[in-house]
């Protein structure tokens, strides 16, 4: 925390948005140092998700 605050980073994951911070990370978008370091705390892991919904009729 104290890392992302000296970088001026807090503001953007202060809630903790775990998808926005995979996006930083994913995109590389911060400095390498702050990147490797939150590395050591994250697993990155590929999923799928299955959406369903109702079959629309036909008219």
């Amino acid at each position: 925390m104290q890392l992302l605050k000296d970088h001026g980073k807090w503001d953007e994951v202060i809630q903790l948005d775990t998808a926005a911070l995979n996006k930083i990370i994913q995109e590389k978008q911060w400095d390498n140092e702050i990147l490797d370091v939150l590395k050591e705390y994250v697993k990155l892991e590929k999923s799928k998700r299955l959406y369903l919904s109702r079959i629309k009729s036909r008219v």
